[in-house]
């Protein structure tokens, strides 16, 4: 009895093992987008920032 214990500890410390690598692998990916819609708001608020004074009176 105390066999099968062991080897069912042995098994689930491997399906937590495997977890731990799957749920690194979503980790990277969701960091992947954070970093990348960062980036995207970051240009997106520099395109319509509103012009400075001094850009407009460049500008005429």
């Amino acid at each position: 009895m105390r066999e099968q214990a062991i080897l069912e500890a042995l098994r689930e410390l491997d399906r937590w093992q495997e977890r731990e690598v799957q749920l690194g692998e979503e980790l990277r990916k969701a960091q992947s987008q954070v970093a990348y819609y960062q980036a995207l708001v970051r240009d997106m608020k520099r395109d319509v920032r509103p012009p400075r004074l001094e850009d407009l009176l460049r500008a005429f």
